[in-house]
């Protein structure tokens, strides 16, 4: 028999196998991206510092009633950004 103590433990153990191989992982990747690019590689050095920031300063928040324009706006702004990079493309295209 299983107690429950010891699943907790496994699902511990594991939840913290499985992030120590994500950060391994995207360490390596880290290595190749300054090994062939390296202004690729400081500016995901930076980005991930600014989003560490912003993620120790900003505070989770509750909604209580979700707005009706709430869900469907990443599709509304993958749209837009799409539409801007169709027109500089566009106006900027080859001749």
């Amino acid at each position: 028999m299983v107690s429950a103590i010891t699943v907790c433990y496994s699902f511990s153990t594991m939840g913290e196998l499985l992030l120590t191989l994500l950060l391994i992982g995207l360490a390596l990747l880290w290595v190749l991206a300054w090994r062939y690019q390296r202004r690729f590689a400081v500016g995901t050095v930076v980005g991930a510092v600014v989003a560490a920031l912003v993620a120790g300063i900003a505070r989770p928040f509750e909604l209580t009633q979700i707005p009706i324009w709430l869900p469907p706006l990443p599709f509304a702004l993958v749209a837009i950004t799409l539409f801007c990079f169709g027109a500089l493309a566009w106006f900027w295209g080859e001749d």
